[in-house]
């Protein structure tokens, strides 16, 4: 028994110093953007941004949402599982920029993911 144990961690103790296959790069998913800085991003027509719900924040209670639209003249499309999403017709940054500048809850451009 102590053979076998000895030589499974002899066939694995390699592939933990270097790895199961060729040397990888790692490719950035995510713009790194510094703290403030919204006009740093860019939002292209080929973004995937929820058409309708463009805008999103975490949120306690439906009532709260409804105040966070009220502060920024957006509408509230939809109160969820604590996530409340917002249209509007505005730039998507300068509703955010505005938001915070007058200190108002921080809200987030909503993308959309797939997975094929």
């Amino acid at each position: 028994m102590k053979k076998l144990i000895i030589g499974a961690m002899l066939m694995i103790f390699p592939f933990s110093l270097f790895g199961c296959g060729t040397e990888k790069e790692l490719v950035p998913t995510t713009q790194e953007i510094s703290a403030g800085d919204v006009s740093a991003i860019e939002i292209s027509p080929s973004s995937n941004i929820a058409e309708g719900e463009e805008l999103m924040c975490l949120v306690e209670t439906e009532a709260e949402a409804k105040e966070i639209a009220k502060q920024y003249g957006i509408t509230l499309v939809k109160c969820e599982y604590g996530v409340a999403t917002f249209h509007t017709e505005e730039g998507l940054t300068d509703v955010i920029e505005r938001g915070k500048k007058e200190g108002y809850k921080e809200l987030s451009i909503n993308y959309t993911m797939s997975l094929y």
